[in-house]
């Protein structure tokens, strides 16, 4: 008779398995240090109250997977004998690459994050959830290794998807960091940060943003795979949101509201390195829907601020220096161009910026001529001159301490762009923003023993202390050589520039 009757009358009785343990204490079962329960002042019925936006069966679960999956392989077979995504140029292959290096191995380790909400969350509602987040992780990994797998045999750089989070590259550094803080803490603090401010929060624009893209471009492989883990992603990342209703209810949100603002700001951080450049420089011109800070205003600003009015949190302290450096894009648009005088530390072909690019960043970003024009001009002049060698750097940059990307120092006249220092223990720490000094300062003992790159070089446990020493360091060494960053428009796209007139292009007049 179950099948007739309906759902709301029998899945809270099917998920409210909890139960007095007795054969050992209720501490041993759930730890504290695992659980996370004693840092609230929730008790221990109140968690019973827990409950998901989505009520899914497992018989539903697997039958949805199955159809998803089968929906991709499809597109996938289908796709075996073109010649994608080679045809649709370096750009976009950039694209690919800093995705698949960047999100499958950590898709993999959120498997164990799940697993631990599975294991340690303090309700079996969210446990029962938190299985399917752990299948859901695990099957988002498998996609997304198994389509850059095909790639290696012609391009060697495709290898680092399996590779990034084994190696010491500065990304990968910087990426285990941020994941490690969120991970390293008991199953509340963990989906606080996981499922709420990372997945609630950032996920639609690396999946969404990059199908969007991916359709635009002919990539019909790509965007049929991360639409359909975009769609696991927006199941269960409601567990946090489940959290915070619950401390909202018994007035206990001070510490949700201190690791919302700080993991926010962390995933802000990675993802203007890694999707900004993306979508902004790297996808070819033509195909560019909208831009980084666009897409930023309506699925992370907007999504996120409505997420945030529906519970008991406040913004973030920061939102508005926030909001206007989103809307220039400063982050995404430095980054871009370490990217290209770094380029030797990344498995990519980074491009340099044409004058069609140029051309589409000074319309997206009003000024963008004026505040970033000057330095593609020193490069474009060195690729007219021969002289490619001079848009490489030959040494490190100042690293942030909590971040652990660049900690740039280039633009005096804007105050959130100045090297920022603290003295903790007798030593200097340097950090990129008065938000990341913030978080370190909030817990300098989470933080103060790990090592950038270049506390490392100065250290001395990088050997020789050459960038050649730390390319070796970063798994960029010499039998590594063919796997480091090139400029694949070089030196030819210096000649789009001969003519550039940066005064016309800002006020729409010309010097004579």
């Amino acid at each position: 008779m179950l099948p007739n009757v309906r759902r709301e009358e029998w899945y809270q009785t099917a998920t409210n398995t909890n139960w007095t343990p007795e054969y050992v204490d209720e501490e041993e079962l759930f730890p504290e240090g695992m659980s996370g329960k004693e840092q609230y002042d929730v008790p221990d019925d109140g968690w019973e109250e827990w409950e998901e936006t989505y009520k899914q069966t497992a018989r539903e679960y697997y039958e949805t997977q199955h159809e998803k999956d089968k929906s991709i392989y499809s597109v996938s077979s289908a796709m075996e004998q073109s010649d994608l995504p080679h045809s649709l140029g370096m750009g976009w292959e950039d694209v690919l690459k800093f995705h698949f290096a960047s999100v499958p191995l950590l898709e993999r380790a959120a498997v164990t994050s799940e697993s631990m909400y599975a294991r340690f969350a303090p309700d079996s509602a969210w446990r029962h959830m938190a299985h399917f987040g752990a299948m859901d992780e695990l099957r988002h990994a498998e996609l997304q290794l198994r389509i850059p797998h095909s790639f290696v045999k012609e391009d060697s750089q495709y290898d680092w998807s399996k590779k990034m989070y084994h190696t010491e590259d500065w990304v990968s550094v910087a990426g285990r960091h941020l994941f490690d803080d969120f991970k390293a803490a008991n199953a509340i603090d963990s989906a606080l940060q996981i499922t709420f401010a990372f997945e609630t929060g950032f996920t639609n624009m690396q999946f969404l943003a990059l199908a969007s893209d991916a359709a635009d471009t002919g990539d019909i492989e790509f965007a049929e795979a991360i639409s359909s883990i975009q769609t696991d992603e927006a199941r269960h990342a409601q567990q946090g949101t489940a959290i915070i209703e619950i401390l909202d209810k018994y007035d206990d949100l001070d510490r949700a509201q201190y690791l919302i603002d700080k993991s926010f700001w962390r995933c802000y951080k990675l993802f203007a390195a890694l999707t900004g450049p993306s979508m902004d420089y790297y996808t070819p011109v033509e195909d560019r829907e909208m831009s980084w800070g666009e897409f930023m205003e309506e699925w992370i600003v907007d999504q996120f601020l409505e997420n945030i009015e529906n519970t008991g949190l406040e913004k973030p302290w920061y939102w508005d220096d926030f909001l206007k450096t989103i809307r220039r894009a400063d982050t995404s648009h430095f980054m871009a161009g370490g990217h290209y005088h770094w380029r030797p530390t990344l498995p990519v072909a980074t491009p340099g910026v044409t004058e069609e690019d140029r051309e589409w960043l000074e319309e997206k970003y009003p000024g963008w001529e004026e505040r970033w024009g000057y330095k593609w001009d020193r490069h474009a002049e060195a690729m007219r001159n021969g002289n490619v060698e001079k848009t490489i750097a030959d040494d490190l940059i100042v690293l942030c301490d909590l971040c652990q990307l660049p900690a740039i120092d280039c633009d005096h006249v804007h105050d959130h762009n100045r090297l920022r220092t603290y003295e903790h223990n007798g030593e200097t720490y340097f950090f990129c923003s008065d938000q990341c000094q913030w978080i370190f300062e909030n817990e300098p003992e989470r933080y103060a023993d790990h090592k950038s790159i270049l506390r490392r070089f100065v250290d001395g446990d990088i050997e020789p202390q050459t960038l050649e020493g730390a390319l070796e360091h970063m798994g960029m060494g010499e039998e590594n050589a063919h796997e480091r960053g090139i400029d694949f428009r070089a030196p030819d796209w210096g000649d789009d520039w001969k003519d550039w007139n940066r005064s016309s292009s800002v006020t729409g007049k010309s010097d004579d």
